[in-house]
């Protein structure tokens, strides 16, 4: 992000928590050219006073809108007031109910589940390696596709996809390229970027018209009843929820344009993060060969005696599985790193006493504070999923034990007002994948265990150059 571009993300990481470490969590000020001034923080009231008691004093400002405003337009990433309220209410409808949530771990899930196990298939049959970050956000795209947009996204997502990737990608690259605008006009890919965006604009649109033509049709009484396959009316019935919670907050006689920048939107947080969690997670389970095998035998011994449709609670009896899930987010949030900009006309002054004044940055890394030793205890480095069990007790003096953290301090999936309204599905969807792959499969690691993989450069935390294995059936299933 304030780099020279190319794979600088793991640098700039590494330097916030070097940094954050030699200065003991203190606040921390910095100075960079066409960036500029501002704060890194760690201290969890630094953070309460940016995300929720003085949120209104920040937001994502100049640095962040100007670079993302073609892709993202008018989505919930970027905007404030009326129209980030009326996408706030409608994701909150989408994504939280209780009953939308029993649908998306028992129905819509199980319905793409060869969508998921596919590429373990085809690599078993073909003897080769298989990248499981692509085949995760393959995953990802259909089941959130259809969630946001409609129960068709998978036949037509593979148009979507490749143009939506490479407009991401020059999105993020405009954060460490201080002279973009001339670039983007002197070279190719700026007029190729302007294709995708249109594309994928377009696209978007194209299936927000038809959504909203066929809510009204059933309003107005000319959708024929009668005449409707059942099976295809249950699909109609979840079909772009979303998408349906957005007509009804904000209108079915508004700008297209505006719904489907409010989609891609949601479905850029959605479909990334957690196809790139899911990758993580099996990263660290790989280098944790007793981890692994403890995980194995949970799923095992409790897949004989509980249906695998009620295995994906929140609240389910997967007890190791979901603190392996947990420690895996600790270390590796979907959003590394996180920057917001003082957008009010006053200065703020932060819990410590950081003054950040009007136009200045506030910075701060969830990567780097799920490795600070001041929040996790001695260990912090460590992938440890009994850190997450009652009876085991942190190491280190005035720590907190992980079930009591607050959003603040494990700022994963974001806090205050603009907290993450999809992490309650996106762990069904983490916890329904790494299940059914991990019952069904060993996996080989094709990289050296001692060498760490490094954060990718992108708008979220990919891992770098993805995830190579070997696949084999487990003689047990």
């Amino acid at each position: 992000m304030f780099g020279g571009g190319g794979d600088s993300r793991q640098a700039l990481l590494n330097w916030i928590y070097r940094g954050t470490e030699y200065r003991a969590g203190a606040s921390w000020r910095i100075d960079v050219p066409f960036i500029g001034r501002g704060w890194i923080i760690e201290n969890p009231a630094c953070l309460k006073d940016v995300l929720s008691s003085k949120h209104d004093s920040f937001g994502k400002g100049q640095l962040a809108s100007t670079r993302m405003q073609d892709l993202f337009g008018e989505g919930i990433i970027l905007v404030d007031g009326h129209k980030w309220k009326a996408q706030r209410m409608a994701g909150h409808h989408a994504f939280s109910s209780n009953a939308n949530l029993q649908t998306f771990g028992t129905v819509i899930l199980p319905e793409h589940l060869d969508t998921l196990l596919n590429p373990f298939e085809k690599a078993i049959e073909r003897d080769a390696e298989l990248d499981i970050q692509e085949a995760a956000y393959d995953f990802a795209m259909v089941v959130f596709g259809e969630l946001a947009y409609d129960a068709d996204f998978a036949r037509s997502s593979a148009s979507f996809t490749v143009p939506f990737e490479r407009a991401s990608t020059v999105t993020q690259d405009r954060f460490t390229n201080p002279l973009y605008r001339l670039t983007e006009k002197a070279l190719p890919y700026g007029h190729r970027f302007k294709r995708d965006v249109a594309y994928v604009k377009a696209f978007g649109e194209r299936l927000v018209r038809s959504m909203t033509e066929r809510i009204k049709a059933e309003e107005e009484g000319n959708v024929d009843s009668s005449e409707a396959d059942p099976s295809e009316a249950k699909a109609a019935g979840r079909q772009g929820l979303l998408l349906q919670e957005l007509v009804k907050e904000y209108g079915k006689d508004d700008d297209y344009s505006f719904l489907a920048d409010a989609c891609l939107n949601f479905l850029t947080a959605g479909k990334d993060t957690t196809a790139q969690a899911l990758a993580w997670t099996i990263y660290e389970i790989l280098r944790a060969p007793m981890v692994l095998a403890n995980l194995q035998q949970e799923i095992d011994r409790v897949t004989k005696e509980v249906p695998v449709s009620e295995l994906v609670a929140l609240d389910g009896p997967l007890q190791y599985m979901n603190a392996v899930i947990q420690e895996s987010l600790r270390l590796h949030p979907p959003v590394p790193l996180e920057i917001h900009e003082n957008i009010d006309t006053h200065v703020v002054t932060l819990a410590d006493g950081s003054v950040v004044n009007p136009g200045e940055i506030v910075l701060w890394s969830p990567w780097a504070m799920g490795r600070s030793s001041r929040i996790w205890g001695e260990d912090a480095t460590d992938f440890k999923p009994s850190r997450w069990f009652a009876e085991v007790q942190p190491q280190g003096s005035g720590i907190s034990h992980p079930s009591k953290k607050t959003a603040f301090e494990f700022p994963v999936f974001h806090a205050g007002p603009r907290s993450c309204l999809g992490k309650n599905l996106a762990k069904i969807e983490l916890s329904y994948a790494l299940l059914q792959i991990v019952r069904r499969y060993d996996m080989i690691p094709t990289w050296p265990l001692n060498r760490e993989k490094e954060v990718g450069t992108a708008l979220t935390g990919p891992i770098l150059g993805g995830l190579q294995i070997r696949v084999r059936r487990r003689s047990s299933i």
